[in-house]
């Protein structure tokens, strides 16, 4: 009987939580709550902004969707995202890789331009980029050993057919448990598994790597090249977001502090222990822009300086540059002649088709009643 009751008791609680704070739409079956929506459009609707509510879900929608994508990758679970979201949310703790800006009047794009300079040379001192290919086969957490050995068995057959001249590609999207292999990646320190990263920067360009083990499974690895750290204006963006997550820090510390901020004031919770708690609002803010950030320049940043693919694109889109050339005619011969054009073009196309993939992959559900109640407040 008491059982029963603190069941029922249980289910009214969950339903008047889901009453004061209803769910506003799921993400591939994850929810977002009425206030974590309405606190993200209020940030994004100030300063003389007035952005439709039905638009601004669509925008958010696509957001949530690149979070999801993020934390498929397992970027959440890496070393250098927990660094910073711990330097994010610490008034104690520099902050990693994202410095401040120096002063109020200092100009963003000058901000960003030593960042880029200052990942370039860090990036390079540890070792530089490599591109590569994987093949994921998974094993349980809770695996047995025949499971276990039976995953091993497939990444070797796997692995013996690669040896063998078959196609990398093809293979991935056959037997890859990362939803369609990751063909195709650039990476460098810090930004995948330990297991992985000390095998591909001890790889030469062209070599297939044997099954290497890890707690998620068995990775068949194919270096392809040694590349070169991006041009500034394909990093661009990311470096921009990296600044205003800065100064997004230094509200964190401020509200900590209990100073008054020119921004979204938010009033900190309380732990049980009586410390100040930075606003749960807030830290989904830091982490889900973190993550963002990493996965879109996992997706895009580097694909899009790849000298290959610029130059396939252009070839494919040369006509469409016609009179771009000091105001002639002509169609360019090289990519060279209007790489920026090329580059942005091809970022932007790219861009396209990943927002498709998301949109085909993470299943958005709205719940319109509730959309319309917050449009109408």
């Amino acid at each position: 009987m008491k059982i029963k009751m603190l069941l029922l008791l249980s289910m009214i609680g969950l339903q008047a939580i889901a009453q004061t704070d209803p769910i506003v739409m799921t993400i591939n079956g994850k929810a977002v709550t009425r206030s974590e929506f309405e606190y993200a459009y209020q940030k994004n609707n100030k300063n003389g902004r007035h952005i439709k509510i039905a638009n601004f879900a669509k925008q958010y929608a696509l957001y949530k969707q690149k979070v999801a994508a993020a934390e498929e990758a397992r970027l959440d679970k890496t070393t250098s995202f927990n660094e910073q979201v711990e330097a994010l949310l610490s008034p104690t703790v520099a902050p990693v890789s994202i410095p401040t800006v120096s002063t109020p009047s200092a100009s963003l794009e000058q901000d960003a331009r030593r960042l880029y300079n200052e990942e370039r040379r860090e990036v390079e001192a540890n070792g530089g980029l490599v591109s590569y290919g994987e093949i994921l086969i998974r094993i349980n957490q809770h695996a047995t050993a025949y499971e276990e050995n039976k995953a091993r068995v497939l990444a070797d057959s796997v692995y013996r057919a690669l040896q063998g001249g078959a196609d990398f590609a093809t293979l991935a999207k056959k037997y890859s448990q990362t939803k369609g292999g990751r063909v195709f990646a650039v990476v460098g320190r810090n930004e995948v598994l330990e297991e992985v990263e000390k095998a591909l920067f001890s790889m030469q360009a062209g070599e297939l790597r044997a099954p290497v083990s890890s707690p998620f499974g068995f990775h068949i690895l194919k270096v392809y090249a040694r590349e070169q750290y991006p041009a500034y204006e394909v990093v661009r963006p990311r470096l921009i977001k990296q600044l205003e997550m800065a100064n997004l820090r230094q509200q964190i510390i401020r509200q900590q502090q209990g100073q008054s901020v020119n921004t979204v004031v938010l009033a900190p919770s309380l732990d049980t222990k009586g410390a100040t708690a930075v606003d749960e609002n807030l830290k989904r803010e830091v982490c889900d822009g973190l993550l963002v950030t990493a996965i879109t320049h996992q997706k895009l940043g580097i694909l899009a300086n790849n000298r290959s693919e610029l130059e396939r694109y252009f070839r494919k889109h040369r006509k469409e540059y016609r009179g771009v050339l000091n105001g002639k005619s002509d169609v360019p011969k090289s990519v060279d002649e209007v790489l920026p054009l090329v580059e942005n073009d091809y970022q932007q196309s790219l861009e396209k088709g990943w927002e498709k993939e998301l949109k085909r992959k993470y299943k958005v559900v709205v719940n319109k009643k509730v959309l319309s109640a917050i449009n109408h407040k």
